[in-house]
């Protein structure tokens, strides 16, 4: 699926559309087909036109015109085919004469509005006559220049002729084996130049080996050289390089080379070369012709001379080697030990070190690379900045085609495998763009970001993926590309200074002392792909140092159409990749990252916000007013994405008087008075809706909702409403619904006709719709009270079979009155929901127990995270949690009594990260040996516990919450606790309980316990109550993204 991008707008999508119609029944309708035809020709061919003007680096006034121009008539002309598609209606034709009348008076009813359609399409035709004649009039030319001025490409062998041969794994035999045969000589005389040919797959190798071979054997000759031929050489430069190369080893040259043609190079390094013994690497040679020509510089002076060339044809690898002295040799793939050697040492220094449960898929995953050394380099460099959990790793896995095009993680084996591949694919630009709704300093959440991406239409689904993963995945690629970066210390309150700060975006275009900032900083944005820098200016609809959530941006790309799937991929994983790609690039900076690795949040350093709000102005992208931003007075262009930070009379009066009617994206920025906003049957367009902490938001503004017939993501959250406005259930393509942290208590009667909806965020005190179990693309369900009266609710339930994440709470009055009770109803839907996509289940049973909960069959396989906090949850540790679990990385629960089994059993949950428990009673107990492998986060809230550690437990234990420590209990063992055994712990906080203990005993444990710390190597900080605890100085948004549910935690009893 074609995506929408900032470099060609709405072209991909449009152009899909249209083609649709033809097939469709309209497009047999009586010269329907053929407008429609002729249009899609048209525009197709601007298409072509404009992706080839943006790969221009520097294009003229002109040009810029002529793509600003292309590019908006795409927006409008597919705003205006919407409204077709929308109108024209797509119901089947049966039911008989019933149905006939039915659609006939829809018809008349809409005639109007068809009527008016017409007429748009019409002035589109002129606007498309008027574009193409511009063309002629401005003498572009039909193709772009192919040879631009650029940068200079970081050349990616660099790598393989700097390599530290510690890390190199494999490359004795060969490289030892071939400075053997080098170094030969044949027994018959005079002494001839010898080639040595290595071919072989992109990434193999063959420039390391050739390199490795000439250090071993260069002490033997006079001198040496190294140039790289490349897909399209410049045989001038090829030979001055070396002619350059061998005068800084003893050799000299008459003249100045800067005038030397061809020729006279050649000749000249000839004479040069006549009586020495030189060894050449001649690497990346694409062709028989660009070998010749540089073959024939090298003469034959009988001093046993030595040339490597490297290349991945076989013919031209033979056409090398025509002497019978010269020898091809085809470089093989790394054998399976060697590959696991070299991955695993990257890693985790050697393959002991990897986590059991990492095992199965780093496997898969070597077996993906097949035993190319490159792959398995920037594979593993790839897994170094995502969580070492197997969630994360399978993603990897799955998306590793893809990755070898777009992400820049990889980008050294993209460019060798792909020399034609320089920049980022377009839909990581569309959702970082889409960023730039937001104002400064806002705080976007990840789950909700991705939502509305989502609802945008910047996500499609990919093999294997939903919509979610891949627009979270591209909020990961975003991170992973350092795309953020750290926000910058504020400016005092002088007014003067407050002159400067506002000014900066203009001084960084205009002011000749900050030229080179602006070029520095815009080198890091001229630097990404076309779909990275769509998801770059979309974050200049936000406000400086504002937060903005992974979730909540992934699902804005998403709904926007800057994302699409790819394979093995959805458009949550491919939206969430892209954002750790813009990470990684150092564009944003990552904020909170939680216990599992994930990155929660992101900010826009001010310096690089200013550019991206520059480069979206120039594009039109975003629209950002209040607060000293852009007066609508001077807007030219239609308004495509609109920030609104800040709002008074003079900006609703400028607004009343603009057209709106092709805003995709509407952010209301909380201090924003609503009274002032323009009707919202004004944004007939619109993708994304955002009245996040709109306090001032209530219900009597929602007139016109049920217009918005595009509209993918809707946020409510943090506002002012009571009650949800009916109009949403007209919202037939909505995908995101937020409403969290508002009044509302219940859903409209008919949401349960947006079969669309994919994410339910907010908290129900009241009954959910009946039905409820039709919405099958539910993936988040809001938080909801069971009672007595909705059996049926919960039978329903497990129809969600897309449901990923689930908050209830059962009620305090559940009884078993009726046939099925709640109980059971709720179980029976819990063993059907285990079986498909759950992810994370939260339940609150408010003093009852969950233990019916025992028989839970087949078990959850995919859970990751499960809280029960209420108080005496369980009685024990539950009966389905076992080993078997092997996704459960998450756990809180509230149990009666634990025991030491249960301790164990706990121990041996594979991939669990973090623990939480609330045991009611008295518990003393060990963590044993080879429990908890992976464990970094261990809480307790409890009373008279006493748990220690003893050497191989828990070796990966980072931070020790709220441990409860029994004085009396422990002073039999003098006091030991054993955290000088846990050699990754950085913090402990440990709550003494006095009961049946003195003062000095007190004393004394806590001086034990910090002798531990002193004699751990890492040297933990232990914290006791009512002593200074440190703090983390960054904010923590993990808590808020892992549940998609931020004020949602579990109580506690």
């Amino acid at each position: 699926m074609a995506v929408v991008s900032a470099a060609h707008g709405a072209f991909g999508p449009l152009l899909g559309k249209l083609t649709a119609l033809l097939a469709d029944e309209c497009g047999r309708l009586k010269g329907v087909r053929r407008e429609i035809r002729s249009l899609r020709s048209e525009l197709a061919s601007m298409h072509a036109a404009l992706k080839e003007y943006t790969k221009l680096d520097d294009p003229s006034d002109q040009v810029k015109a002529w793509i600003s121009l292309v590019r908006e008539l795409a927006y409008d002309t597919e705003d205006v085919f919407d409204k077709f598609i929308h109108h024209l209606g797509d119901s089947p034709d049966h039911g008989g004469f019933k149905e006939l009348f039915r659609k006939a008076a829809r018809r008349l009813k809409t005639l109007g509005a068809r009527h008016g359609i017409a007429g748009e399409i019409h002035d589109l035709k002129d606007r498309i006559r008027q574009v193409k004649e511009l063309k002629d009039c401005y003498k572009l030319p039909n193709n772009a220049p192919s040879s631009t001025a650029g940068p200079a490409a970081v050349d990616p062998r660099l790598h393989a002729l700097f390599a530290d041969e510690a890390h190199l794994v494999g490359i004795d035999g060969p490289r030892d084996h071939l400075a053997k045969w080098m170094l030969e000589e044949a027994n018959t005389s005079p002494k001839h130049c010898k080639v040595l040919s290595i071919v072989g797959f992109g990434g193999l190798g063959k420039t390391t080996l050739a390199n490795e071979v000439c250090r071993e054997i260069q002490g033997e000759f006079d001198c040496k050289a190294f140039v790289s031929v490349s897909q399209k050489p410049d045989i001038k430069k090829i030979i001055k390089d070396v002619i350059s190369q061998v005068s800084c080893q003893g050799g000299s040259t008459k003249d100045d080379t800067t005038d030397w043609d061809e020729m006279k190079s050649i000749s000249e390094l000839r004479v040069l070369l006549q009586n020495k013994r030189y060894l050449i690497i001649i690497d990346d040679v694409w062709s028989t012709q660009a070998w010749h020509a540089i073959k024939c510089a090298f003469p034959e002076n009988d001093c046993s001379s030595r040339i490597i060339a490297t290349t991945r044809i076989i013919d031209v690898a033979k056409s090398c080697c025509l002497s019978a002295d010269d020898r091809v040799y085809e470089l093989e793939a790394l054998s399976d030990p060697h590959s696991r050697r070299l991955f695993f040492k990257r890693l985790f220094r050697s393959e002991e070190d990897c986590p059991e449960m990492l095992k199965e898929v780093s496997n898969k995953i070597l077996k993906k690379c097949g035993g190319l050394p490159l792959a398995i380099i920037s594979i593993s460099g790839l897994l170094a900045n995502r969580p070492a959990i197997k969630e994360e790793w399978e993603k990897v896995k799955r998306s590793i085609g893809t990755a070898l095009e777009k992400t820049n993680s990889l980008e050294g084996m993209s460019s060798i495998l792909s020399l034609s591949y320089n920049d980022l694919a377009p839909h990581l630009k569309t959702c970082l763009l889409y960023l730039s709704l937001f104002p400064e300093d806002h705080l976007i959440y990840r789950d909700m970001l991705v939502r509305r991406w989502i609802a945008e239409g910047f996500i499609s689904e990919e093999r294997g993926q939903s919509k979610q993963e891949v627009a979270e995945n591209y909020f990961y690629e975003l991170i992973n590309k350092s795309m953020v970066q750290p926000v910058g210390i504020g400016y005092d309150g002088k007014e003067e200074w407050e002159k400067v700060k506002r000014s900066i975006g203009t001084a960084l275009e205009k002011t000749n002392s900050l030229e080179g900032m602006s070029s520095i900083l815009s080198l890091s944005y001229n630097d990404l792909a076309p779909h990275l820098k769509t998801c770059l200016l979309y974050l200049s609809l936000f406000p400086e140092d504002h937060l903005i959530y992974r979730d909540m941006l992934v699902r804005r790309w998403i709904a926007e159409g800057f994302i699409s799937e790819e394979r093995g991929q959805s458009k949550q994983e491919v939206a969430e990749n892209y954002f750790y790609e813009l990470i990684n690039k150092s564009m944003v900076q990552p904020v909170g990252i939680g216990y599992d690795g994930k990155v929660g949040a992101c900010r826009v350093h001010d310096m690089m916000l200013e550019i991206i709000i520059s480069k979206s102005a120039e594009d039109n992208f975003t629209t950002v007013v209040g607060g000293g931003q852009t007066s609508l007075l001077n807007h030219q262009d239609s308004i495509r994405r609109l920030s609104i930070q800040h709002i008074d009379k003079k900006l609703a009066s400028e607004l009343a008087n603009v057209d709106l009617s092709h805003v995709r994206t509407l952010i209301v920025m909380p201090s924003c008075c609503i009274t002032h906003l323009p009707s919202l049957d004004r944004f007939e367009a619109l993708r994304v809706l955002d009245f996040e902490g709109c306090v001032d938001l209530k219900d009597c503004d929602m007139k016109g909702m049920d217009k918005l017939f595009q509209l993918k993501y809707l946020s409510f959250r943090g506002t002012g409403i009571s009650k949800l406005p009916a109009g949403i259930v007209m919202l037939g393509n909505l995908e995101t619904l937020e409403f969290m942290n508002t009044d509302v208590e219940e859903l409209p009667a008919g949401i349960t006709r947006l079969t669309e909806l994919q994410h339910l965020n907010g908290y129900l005190n009241k009954h959910l719709p009946n039905g409820i179990g039709g919405m099958r693309n539910l993936q988040l369900m809001p938080k909801f009270i069971i009672t007595s009266q909705e059996t049926d609710v919960l039978e329903d339930l497990g129809n969600l079979t897309s449901l990923e994440e689930l908050n209830v709470n059962l009620g305090r009055n559940v009884s078993c009155e009726d046939k099925r009770c709640e109980k059971e109803a709720f179980l029976s839907s819990l063993c059907k929901l285990g079986n498909c996509k759950l992810r994370s289940l939260l339940i609150n049973a408010y003093g009852g127990s969950l233990d019916f909960s025992d028989s839970w069959s087949p078990l959850p396989s995919s859970l990751q995270s499960f809280w029960a906090a209420n108080r005496d949850s369980f009685t024990n540790v539950p009966k389905w949690i076992t080993p078997e679990l092997i996704n459960l990385a998450d756990l809180l629960i509230s149990l009666t009594e634990l025991t030491e089994d249960g301790l164990l059993t706990l121990g041996q949950l594979p991939s669990l990260l973090r623990l939480r428990l609330w045991p009611s009673k008295k518990f003393v107990g060990t963590v044993q040996a080879t429990s908890f492998p992976n464990l970094k986060v261990l809480s307790f809230r409890a009373e008279q516990v006493y748990v220690s550690f003893v050497k191989g437990s828990a070796p990966k234990l980072e931070e020790i919450s709220r441990m409860p420590f029994s004085v009396s209990a422990a002073k039999a063992n003098k006091f030991y606790l054993g955290i000088h055994h846990l050699s990754c712990l950085k913090r402990a906080h440990i709550l003494l309980d006095d009961e049946d203990a003195t003062p000095s005993e007190c004393k004394a444990a806590a001086a034990a316990i910090r002798k531990e710390a002193d004699i751990n190597a890492n040297h933990p900080a232990v914290t006791f109550p009512g002593e200074p605890k440190e703090e983390d100085n960054e904010e923590t948004v993990a808590g808020e993204e892992e549940k998609s549910n931020e004020d949602g935690d579990a109580d506690e009893d």
